[in-house]
């Protein structure tokens, strides 16, 4: 081997006393190292002392006893503690001093700052030194440079309504926090300013921005469309400014707490039960590795997408260990650690996804989408488990985001991001349908715009141009509108592929040729785009109501087309359920996968005259026996499989809420006790809290007028401002 093939050998800079005075090898174990350990003798400890070298110039710096080897001087091994980044820095911040002189600049500081007339940031700054001016004039003309600032590089605005007047985008985050300002200290607390200073701090370039732009379209181009300020004046949820604990070692019990999101939630998140559900496919072997990097090969250049894939799943496990009943009685740690873990994890996980959706979405540190929606849907279940409905509201616009304009950009879908699309279905359709915080009341313009635009289109879907298709592709949506068609509910024929991916909200009924729902929750697609139909119908026939209560004129060929809609949707949810009902006559013994489905498409027939033609609950008394009946069988044949119970609980929610004789309502608690009580999350005690409130008031009504209508859970959601979501 030749001489410059040779490999040098490095030196250890952090050895122990005892193995530098011995020149050999230590491992750099603390307090005592096994090198010395293991030969016996007694170590003599580090020596972390930073020592200050003296100038060059003066001519007594120590000399180096080792020539051109090291840096051995007689205070030991030597070596920078710059790196070349801090290097570079170092001297970029020096090219801005005075005469190359700290002292020199900060004595020109003073003097400007001495001078009455300073009122400029450029005026008061002198390398890295700066005096912060809180006179008013100084306060007046930031704010002049800010709003010039912005309008020469314009933000991306709020989106807007039709008539013009800005809407709330539910991704910006909601700072209302009861009491937060009166706990804290002010800056006029600090410096003794006015109120003119906060109005830097309120000032909207202060703001936290959305990393995609939120476009609605005003065109009314056959389409019945409301635009949503969605949660606008939504409740409060718990705070998301926690007080600030002491950091734990979150990924010491991070395999523990895979496990057991693997063993004990995934099957909660799924419908029926899987041989393999997309989050052991996905989410899981990503957090392992993950995991990985961060510990065993202690990477530093892990993405933030992938991390708050791996925090949120962690997340998850440690709240399902809090609310658990059976956590301590197995001897694993008191709740109050997995509570600390859970929160933690939780706050890590959404500042990596925060920093991930505003620096990992192009250029060199671009994230892959697969981690960045992994890490959303992560997020979305922790938010449903905790009742945090403002985030998961957040996420599952971002999630929408990230599959119109980076998902349906690309030439080619894989199977991996087609499982993700499908996991998004299922979560947003399902949550979008208790979801009745809208502002239904549309403004004078739009009516004027509707009623002009009165003509609905009747051209094929599978006939939209391409441009048509492109523009739907980008249009963020709010559930306030229907594209009406002939054919869109023709649910035996196949979809145009062209509209296949891009619808990912399933507007169109049709047969999918590409989905993967039954591989992701063992369900039809068929079942959940009658769910999105439904729920679009309900939400334009309500804000239309409101508008003929207002005495705003609405034209005839508009409540045709409602009409018609309304009773061809209803033939065909009631088809759909007697198909799947004919299909398991005469069979011993129905599977397990097809009590959940005929669960789920008796719940669609319910969820359809409750929200669309709003019946009587009577009407509904042998739909909601059904689905008592086919949950008991479910339960009865899943028990020993299934390591918590019915991972679907919206069915037993919209049957529950229309039960009407104490029979029906003590089965309804009884099979949500039994769904929920190896977990104890949110959802299951919130499903019992608001059919014990819609059961209440119905039975008081009935007893003060027989004559009015009756409340429903609909009617319990909006006086109480909350979003249930039973995903």
């Amino acid at each position: 081997m030749t001489r410059q093939s040779k490999t040098r050998r490095t030196r250890s800079l952090g050895g122990c006393k005892t193995c530098k005075r011995r020149h050999v090898k230590c491992d750099q174990t603390h307090p005592s190292c096994q090198t010395c350990t293991a030969m016996g003798l007694a170590c003599e400890g580090f020596s972390d002392g930073v020592h200050w070298m003296s100038d060059k110039k003066s001519g007594s710096c120590q000399k180096s006893t080792t020539g051109k080897r090291g840096h051995l001087t007689s205070l030991g091994i030597r070596h920078h503690l710059y790196t070349g980044l801090r290097r570079s820095m170092g001297a970029l911040i020096s090219k801005g001093l005075v005469s190359g002189s700290i002292d020199a600049s900060l004595q020109e500081i003073d003097l400007r700052s001495q001078d009455p007339s300073f009122v400029s940031n450029s005026e008061t700054q002198v390398g890295p030194f700066a005096v912060l001016n809180f006179s008013e004039s100084s306060i007046s003309i930031r704010q002049q440079e800010n709003t010039q600032e912005r309008s020469d590089h314009p933000i991306s605005p709020l989106p807007t309504h039709l008539d013009g007047s800005a809407s709330h985008n539910p991704s910006y985050p909601l700072f209302d926090i009861p009491g937060f300002s009166d706990e804290v200290l002010q800056w006029s607390d600090l410096f003794n300013t006015g109120d003119d200073f906060q109005a830097i701090l309120s000032d909207p370039s202060f703001g936290l921005g959305s990393p995609l732009d939120f476009q609605c379209s005003s065109q009314m181009d056959g389409r019945i469309i409301v635009v949503d300020s969605a949660l606008e004046n939504a409740p409060h949820q718990p705070s998301i400014l926690e007080q600030p604990i002491a950091p734990i070692d979150i990924l010491a019990d991070a395999a523990f707490l895979l496990q057991t999101f693997q063993k004990d939630i995934v099957p909660q998140m799924t419908v029926v039960p899987l041989a393999k559900s997309p989050w052991n496919m996905l989410n899981v072997p990503h957090a392992l590795i993950t995991l990985g990097e961060l510990t065993i090969m202690e990477s530093q250049d892990v993405k933030h997408a992938r991390q708050a894939n791996l925090y949120s799943l962690l997340a998850c496990s440690a709240r399902f260990l809090e609310t658990s009943p059976s956590t301590e009685s197995f001897g694993l740690s008191p709740r109050a650690h997995w509570k600390e873990i859970a929160d933690q994890a939780y706050s890590k996980a959404r500042s990596h996804m925060d920093i991930s959706l505003v620096k990992e979405l192009n250029g060199a540190n671009k994230a892959k989408l697969k981690d960045q929606l992994m890490a959303l849907y992560g997020l979305i279940e922790f938010a449903i488990f905790s009742n945090r409905y403002l985030d998961a509201r957040k996420y599952l616009i971002d999630a929408e985001r990230l599959l119109r304009f980076r998902a349906l950009a690309k030439c080619e879908i894989s199977q991996k991001l087609r499982l993700l699309f499908n996991i998004y279905g299922w979560l947003r359709l399902i949550g979008e349908s208790t979801y009745v915080l809208h502002n239904y009341v549309p403004s004078d313009s739009f009516i004027n715009n509707l009623n002009a635009n009165c003509q609905i289109h009747k051209t094929p879907a599978g006939e939209k141009s391409t441009a048509e298709i492109h523009e739907r592709c980008r249009r963020i949506d709010d559930f306030l509108y229907f594209e009406h068609s002939e054919v869109d509910l023709n649910i035996d024929e196949p979809k145009d592929r062209r509209l296949d991916l891009p619808d990912i909200h399933l507007q169109d009924s049709r047969m999918s040729v590409e989905s993967l729902c039954q591989q992701v929750y063992g369900i039809p697609e068929t079942m959940l785009s009658l769910v999105s139909q439904t729920t679009r119908l309900a939400n334009v026939m309500e804000t239309l109501q409101n508008a003929h209560d207002s005495n705003i004129p609405i034209s005839d060929q508009v409540w045709k087309t409602l009409k018609r809609r309304r009773t061809r949707l209803e033939n065909v949810i009631n088809s759909f359920r007697g198909r799947e009902l004919a299909s398991s006559t005469g069979e011993a013994q129905i599977s397990p996968y097809k009590l959940m489905v005929q669960a789920l498409n008796t719940a669609l027939v319910i969820f359809f005259y409750r929200r669309v033609r709003q019946v009587h609950p009577a009407v509904l008394s042998g739909y909601v026996d059904h689905i008592i009946t086919t949950f008991r069988e479910w339960l009865a044949l899943v028990r020993d499989g299934s390591p918590v119970g019915p991972g679907a609980l919206w069915p037993i929610f919209i049957a529950g809420c229309e039960a009407t004789t104490k029979p029906q309502r003590d089965a309804i608690l009884d099979i949500v006790d039994q769904a929920g009580i190896k977990s104890g999350f949110a959802p299951f005690k919130i499903a019992k809290d608001i059919m014990a409130e819609v059961w209440r008031t119905r039975d008081q009504q009935q007893a003060v007028n027989i004559g009015d209508p009756l409340p429903s859970w609909i009617d319990v959601l909006k006086a109480q401002r909350i979003w249930p979501m039973f995903c």
